[in-house]
């Protein structure tokens, strides 16, 4: 007769527990601190395979079908390691950055109570508030330059500008979402000035261009929405009057304006680029040369490095680590496969969204879908560290909420 140590027969259900709150942790640390986000996703990975019943886990990823898009352009990067000029270590390496897409398919079976998927969010929520109120102390001059990331002129804290622009782009859409749907006449007040501060942080304070396209995309759908078509033309009028707003009123938003626009009208394309806007520029002309070359199969992972760096070897141009593109990266690294890949994850996630419920999960669900979206176009937010945990992360977190599917509605 085999025995099993006290408290064995137990194990699952407590490991059960202790992955859902593992997974809500994750939400506080991915905008507070690398450090903590990695322990916490290994330790939610070994709590989710101590909890067992992996028949019920795959029933939940089979009817998930975000999970699967995740699962499938895993798996399209995988067998894009297996080619190209990148020895195995360093496709492995950049295989290994995609990691996170597991947590699409892992988190739908996790979070299958709505409280839990709350609480996920709320926990997120505290650790931008945490970032939001440090950023306008040292906005005001309260900490000395060297204590945090950033300074007065641009007052990041524990990421960079870009990272925490996007990030605080979309709290701010998530609070005016949950403020919505707050039926307390004080909470919802509160809800919307805090989303209101986060929306001024992100447009008249912190540098970071990325933030400042995703908070407007994000609230022209806020208002959409809201009011449906109609208030697409007021939200768009209200863009252009805080846009105008920041330009004469926030030194940062005006010189990244106007740095981006003389950058921009100074690039050659015959010349090697000196700005920032005239690199991006450049790898996105000699990255499209390079996808029109290997349209079918691409260089494979982890392969875009050393075949840029052969086709500008000579030149003085710079050689990147990646486009500056998640569209690009993936469509040269895996041809036509990989970016029907990717963009069949934003689809899907989009299609998945609009049968998350309640509401105010639905629209975190779609917004999330269009900031990665538009975010996607100037930066590799996938293949970054925290951009690309945090999407992972909130869409297995919001998804797992979908209702069943009925056909392909």
């Amino acid at each position: 007769m085999t025995t099993h140590p006290p408290g064995f027969a137990g194990l699952p259900t407590r490991s059960a527990a202790a992955a859902r709150w593992l997974a809500v942790a994750l939400g506080f640390a991915i905008p507070v601190s690398v450090a903590a986000d990695g322990v916490l996703v290994a330790a939610l990975a070994l709590a989710w395979l101590a909890s067992g019943d992996f028949a019920g886990k795959w029933w939940a990823v089979r009817k998930n079908p975000a999970a699967l898009a995740a699962l499938a352009l895993l798996a399209l990067l995988a067998l894009g390691a297996l080619y190209g000029p990148a020895p195995a270590d360093l496709a492995a390496a950049q295989l290994g950055k995609y990691q996170d897409l597991l947590l699409v398919p892992m988190l739908a079976s996790v979070f299958t109570e709505s409280r839990f998927r709350r609480y996920a969010v709320w926990a997120f929520l505290a650790g931008m508030l945490v970032t939001l109120t440090l950023s306008y102390l040292i906005g005001l001059g309260l900490f000395p330059d060297g204590v945090f990331r950033g300074t007065s002129a641009d007052p990041t804290v524990f990421r960079l500008h870009v990272t925490q622009n996007f990030f605080m782009a979309y709290a701010a859409f998530a609070l005016a979402c949950l403020a919505r749907e707050e039926s307390n006449k004080a909470r919802r007040g509160l809800l919307y000035a805090v989303a209101f501060l986060a929306l001024f942080n992100v447009i008249f304070m912190v540098q970071g261009r990325t933030g400042y396209l995703v908070a407007g995309l994000l609230l022209i759908f806020f208002l959409f929405e809201r009011a449906g078509w109609k208030s697409v033309a007021v939200g768009v009028v209200a863009l252009a009057l805080l846009a105008g707003s920041a330009f004469f009123g926030s030194t940062s938003f005006r010189d990244a304006v106007n740095r981006g626009i003389t950058e921009y009208s100074q690039w050659r394309p015959d010349q090697p680029a000196d700005t920032s806007i005239g690199w991006r520029l450049e790898f996105y002309a000699n990255t499209l040369r390079m996808i029109r070359e290997g349209p079918l199969a691409g260089v494979g992972t982890g392969g875009f490095p050393i075949a840029y760096a052969e086709r500008v070897k000579g030149t003085g141009r710079v050689d990147p680590g990646h486009p500056h593109s998640e569209y690009l990266l993936m469509a040269a690294q895996l041809g036509v496969f990989g970016l029907v890949g990717f963009l069949g994850l934003l689809f899907t996630h989009w299609r998945v969204a609009r049968r998350v419920s309640p509401p105010a999960d639905r629209s975190l669900a779609s917004g999330l879908a269009l900031a990665m979206a538009a975010g996607c176009l100037f930066n590799t937010l996938l293949l970054d560290h925290s951009e690309g945990l945090f999407y992972c992360w909130l869409t297995g977190v919001l998804c797992a909420g979908a209702e069943p599917r009925r056909g392909w509605a």
